[in-house]
């Protein structure tokens, strides 16, 4: 649902209750090196701001995956009718495979939504959405094994340096759905064919499912920088407020930054300001 400047995708679990993550892959301190990494090496261009790369890359990412799903379909007939053992990778593409389908559909509502996103000049040069930057680092450095802690510790690490707007932090969910089902596309049809060679795409579709499962309020929410900030409000009246309430502040602190030359942080700040 459009939700001001951002599209929530929320399911439909109770505020205050978080799913079990899955063991972190990889431990903190590396998550946060990797992070500081980036967060100093991407080149933020405030003059860019197309989407229109991402919402490409879901159009391939479709038809991409309708070879694999046909390629699913015969190894069905294949493994199931004779003698062969299905492999992990397979019977987890398969488990999940209508859950990877609605992800599809999913993110692309997701970047169809919007109008801009900031970009940055990758290491290599390139000019990309600075989340889709971020997703595929943060993938890489847990092996695409994805957990709300080792997502949290990433992403507090790169905005210790880079502090992240919030329709960025809310489109990078999309994004990590988008690169976890690009690399399924890439290597889901090498697994069909050569089933004894483990590639890690039931790991990969493991990990869309704990995206899927995970409250992405409890998620998001504790990543928005300026947040802090709000709850420093002097009559205490904001932290105590409900999750529905707080947006609405939130929401006017992006509406006022994207109307003048000062950042969220800043304008939270004084806000904070005037208040006391």
């Amino acid at each position: 649902m459009a939700h001001g400047g951002h599209v929530e995708l929320l399911g439909t679990e109770p505020e205050g209750v978080r799913p079990p993550a899955r063991e972190p892959a990889t431990t903190p301190p590396s998550l946060a090196a990797s992070a500081s990494r980036l967060s100093h090496s991407l080149a933020w261009l405030p003059a860019h701001v197309d989407v229109h790369s991402l919402q490409d890359r879901c159009e391939a990412l479709r038809q991409a995956f309708k070879a694999v799903l046909e390629a699913i379909k015969d190894s069905r007939t294949k493994h199931d009718a004779g003698t062969k053992k299905v492999s992990d990778d397979i019977r987890l593409l398969r488990e999940n495979l209508l859950l990877m389908q609605s992800q599809i559909d999913e993110t692309g509502y997701a970047f169809s939504r919007l109008q801009k996103l900031p970009q940055a000049r990758t290491p290599g040069g390139t000019i990309a959405p600075r989340v889709g930057a971020i997703a595929e680092d943060y993938l890489a450095a847990v092996e695409y094994q994805f957990s709300a802690a080792t997502f949290t510790d990433y992403m507090q690490a790169f905005q210790d340096a880079t502090v992240l707007q919030m329709v960025e932090l809310w489109m990078l969910v999309p994004a990590l759905n988008l690169i976890l089902l690009e690399q399924i596309a890439e290597r889901g049809q090498h697994v069909l064919q050569d089933p004894a060679r483990a590639r890690g795409v039931g790991e990969m579709a493991l990990s869309i499912r704990e995206i899927s499962e995970t409250n992405r309020k409890l998620l998001i929410e504790p990543l928005i920088r300026f947040d802090r900030i709000l709850r420093e409000d002097p009559a205490g009246a904001y932290p105590r407020m409900d999750y529905a309430s707080r947006e609405l502040y939130r929401q006017r602190i992006v509406k006022l930054a994207s109307h003048s030359d000062c950042s969220e942080m800043e304008v939270a700040r004084e806000a904070l300001a005037l208040a006391r």
